[in-house]
């Protein structure tokens, strides 16, 4: 049995808790639900210590950003895309997915970040809910450089829980888009790959229940 890595090992960035958000007609299915349940297998996976979050010295955010080690980066997006926060995370994920660009979680977490940013609200003057990314053009965009990212993690994947994983983002991301048939496709794919996590079997189970009903949600 390995021992226990300590509170310090234990600060690293793992992939990022599902967000709430609501759709109408049918609740909102988690698009990094693997990442959420799945963090405990990546923890032992990236063994290197973290490093400070804040670089020393002054200067821009751009410079700044710029000589604050990846590891570090990625652990500051991971934080701010699990507290909901996808537009400020996306600098920091780049910036470590940049430098450590053979990092499955990297990889994974700027995915999410980049797909959560298109439905991201925000409150804006007077509490009125306004979308954090106003054009459609740039929204449709950010979930397909999301999906271009979701390929890299697959690519990188070393464990069959990885690759399950990202395969589960997938079918979660395309049963979000409304493409239920596809999502079954990917969610079966996820259970083979991790026979003992009981997610993407759930999944593929609603989603084929849903098709058998004609596509329509309990």
């Amino acid at each position: 049995m390995r021992e226990r890595p300590s509170h310090r090992e234990r600060r690293k960035p793992g992939p990022m808790r599902s967000p709430r958000a609501a759709r109408p007609r049918r609740p909102w299915l988690p698009l990094l639900a693997a990442g959420a349940i799945g963090a405990a297998l990546l923890l032992a996976w990236l063994r290197s210590r973290p490093a400070s979050l804040a670089p020393s010295g002054s200067g821009t955010f751009a410079d700044s950003l710029e000589a604050m080690e990846p590891r570090a980066a990625l652990i500051e997006g991971t934080r701010l895309g699990n507290a909901g926060l996808y537009s400020e995370s996306l600098p920091y994920l780049r910036r470590g997915v940049a430098g450590l660009p053979l990092e499955f979680v990297g990889h994974l977490n700027l995915s999410s970040s980049l797909t959560n940013v298109a439905i991201e609200v925000r409150r804006a003057h007077m509490d009125r809910a306004e979308p954090a990314m106003r054009s459609s053009y740039d929204r449709i965009g950010s979930v397909l450089a999301g999906d271009r990212e979701l390929d890299r993690a697959l690519e990188r994947a070393g464990a069959p829980q990885q690759r399950a994983m990202a395969l589960m983002a997938r079918a979660t991301y395309y049963d979000t888009w409304g493409m239920p048939g596809d999502a079954l496709a990917w969610a079966r794919l996820a259970a083979q790959q991790a026979p003992q996590w009981p997610a993407p079997a759930a999944l593929a189970r609603k989603l084929a229940a849903d098709l058998a009903r004609g596509g329509l949600a309990r």
